[in-house]
């Protein structure tokens, strides 16, 4: 939603960088607020993440909704004071916990790092971390580890996968990032990728196989003045990776 009208298409670092969220209270408002990530919760209902705007005082703020399974609001808080925290990605932890992942300017590493929270059913943060280089570093996504349930569903452990992309250098730019946490928010298992595919690589899907103890990655690459190309790649718990790349006569876009 932008100012209450249809939003038909979304560039992310065009909206960022002509909008401005103003600390206020935390409650859906008539202003705007654009939601990118969605996850059940355990008990019924969903939960929503995204960012807000609100005005040009203080910028964005990380933007979480909580709803019961009838459709009611639990909790409308924001997150970040930095004036350009912005969340894109939601999973169930567990215990009734939700990691929401993201970026964010308020990073100890320079220009834009990776933003990881854990917040509890009533939206208080349980964890809260920055993550990346020197550079522009941004988590797109998280998806829940723990073994797969009698459902066909991963059985969350309370850790997480988060990924997205990071840049690395001016040879490679932007690479395929992924990162491994336990329910604690501190680094396990492969603990933290970068897949360098040499070219401008964007992730901003993630998921958890649970049978095979991977967290694999969606997103393309761009190459200028070439044909963008869809790209998925894994890594396994010992830090191994393949990546395979889709299409090669259009612009390809996972």
């Amino acid at each position: 939603r932008l100012n209450n009208k249809a939003e038909t298409t979304c560039d992310c670092d065009r909206f960022e960088a002509s909008h401005g969220a103003e600390e206020g209270s935390p409650k859906v408002s008539t202003s705007s607020e654009l939601l990118y990530g969605l996850t059940p919760r355990a008990a019924g209902g969903t939960v929503a993440v995204g960012y807000r705007y609100l005005g040009k005082s203080l910028g964005y703020q990380g933007l979480i909704i909580s709803r019961y399974s009838a459709g009611k609001l639990r909790f409308v808080k924001a997150y970040g004071a930095s004036g350009s925290e912005y969340l894109r990605g939601a999973a169930q932890a567990s215990k009734g916990t939700t990691w929401a992942a993201g970026y964010t300017s308020k990073g100890i590493k320079g220009g834009y790092d990776g933003w990881l929270l854990r917040v509890d059913d009533k939206g208080k943060v349980l964890h809260q971390s920055y993550h990346g280089g020197s550079g522009t570093d941004r988590f797109m996504a998280v998806a829940s580890t723990g073994p797969l349930g009698l459902d066909g569903l991963v059985n969350p452990d309370g850790g997480a996968v988060v990924g997205g992309y990071r840049y690395t250098n001016t040879t490679t730019g932007y690479d395929l990032w992924l990162k491994q946490v336990n329910a604690t928010g501190a680094t396990t298992g492969f603990k933290e990728k970068v897949i360098l595919a040499k070219g401008g690589d964007y992730g901003f899907g993630v998921t958890w196989h649970s049978a095979a103890q991977r967290a694999i990655i969606a997103g393309y690459r761009y190459d200028a003045g070439k044909s963008n190309q869809g790209q998925i790649a894994w890594v396994d718990a010992k830090g191994a990776s393949a990546l395979a790349k889709y299409g090669d006569l259009g612009s390809d876009i996972f």
